[in-house]
C-alpha cells in the first residue's frame, strides 16, 4: 500500500489490473483477492492521495532549484511527469526535496532533453545541490599556526571542480564574468563548514594547480615552498594566499601526526 500511495501511475495501473503487481510482490491467490477487493473499494482514494503527494514533492523540489524553473518554464513540469513515470513500483522516493532535485536533474541530463545554455545551467545546478547535500563531518581546525612546521593542509572534503562553457557566466549570479573571455571556465564548489552554504569560485590555472597539490603534501611548509618555487612567488605571498584559503574554508590546517606515534606498536 505504501508503494501504491507514492506512485500515482502505478496506483492507476493496479486499480485497473491487480495482476500487474505480481512481478514486484509474491502474493498468494488469497492475497490478490483481498487486494482486488481493497482496490475496488478504496482505489480512487489511493490514486488521489498519490497525486496529491507527488504535487507536494514537486512544489517542495522547486524551492531547491534556483535557475532551471526560470529558464525552462512550463516544460519542466512536463518532464517532471516523465520523471515520475520512470519509477518502478518498489523504488524508494528521495528522502528530501534537495535529494529529489538531484535525482530529477540527473534524469533530465540522462534523457538528453536539454541543450545549450539550459544544459550548462542544469549541470551547474546539479553540482551546486550535490555540494549542498554533502554531510560534512566536524573537523578540528587549527586557528593558530604561526610556525608552519608540524602542520598540514586539508582540502575541504566537499570540494569539487568542473569545467563549464563560458556561457554559464551569463546565467548564474554566484560569480561574475569579469576577466573570462575563454571558451571554458573552471568553477569550484564547496560547502562552508561554518555557514553551511555552497561557495562557488572561479579557478585560475594557479589555483587549480595548488588545490591539486594539497592532498599530496605531507607538510604545510613543503606545500608553500613548492608553490613559491614553481610560480616564482615570494614565500610570504604564498603564505598570505594560504591564509586566505583557510579563511574561506577551501582548506583547513591541522597538526601533522608524528610518524613515531603513528607507527608505535601497542604493548
Amino acid at each position: 500500500m505504501a508503494c501504491l500511495a507514492t506512485h500515482s501511475h502505478w496506483a492507476r495501473n493496479i486499480e485497473n489490473n491487480v495482476s500487474g503487481i505480481r512481478p514486484y510482490f509474491h502474493l498468494t491467490n488469497e492475497d490478490e483477492r483481498i487486494l482486488m477487493k481493497w482496490m475496488r473499494d478504496y482505489g480512487k482514494k489511493i490514486v488521489n492521495a498519490s497525486i496529491i503527494m507527488e504535487e507536494k514533492r514537486w512544489r517542495k523540489m522547486l524551492h531547491s532549484m534556483k535557475y532551471l524553473p526560470k529558464i525552462i518554464g512550463e516544460n519542466l513540469k512536463l518532464w517532471w511527469f516523465d520523471y515520475l513515470g520512470s519509477f518502478q513500483l518498489t523504488d524508494v522516493i528521495p528522502k528530501t526535496s534537495l535529494h529529489e532535485s538531484i535525482c530529477f536533474i540527473q534524469y533530465l541530463l540522462n534523457q538528453a532533453v536539454l541543450t545549450d545554455s539550459t544544459l550548462w545551467a542544469a549541470k551547474f545546478e546539479l553540482q551546486r545541490n550535490i555540494t549542498l547535500a554533502y554531510d560534512l563531518a566536524t573537523l578540528e581546525m587549527e586557528s593558530e599556526w604561526q610556525n608552519v612546521q608540524g602542520f598540514k593542509a586539508i582540502l575541504n572534503p566537499s570540494f569539487s571542480m568542473q569545467c563549464f562553457n563560458h556561457m554559464i557566466l551569463g546565467i548564474i549570479s554566484e560569480v561574475s564574468s569579469d576577466g573570462f573571455n575563454h571558451e571554458n571556465v573552471y568553477l569550484a564548489f564547496y560547502k562552508n563548514r561554518i555557514t553551511g552554504m555552497v561557495c562557488v569560485v572561479k579557478m585560475s590555472e594557479i589555483l587549480r594547480w595548488i588545490v591539486s597539490k594539497v592532498p599530496d603534501s605531507p607538510e604545510l611548509s613543503t606545500l608553500i615552498s613548492v608553490i613559491s618555487n614553481t610560480f616564482n612567488i615570494k614565500y610570504e605571498s604564498v603564505l598570505s594566499l594560504i591564509r586566505t584559503m583557510v579563511k574561506n574554508d577551501v582548506i583547513a590546517i591541522e597538526k601533522r601526526k608524528s610518524p613515531c606515534l603513528s607507527n608505535q606498536i601497542p604493548i
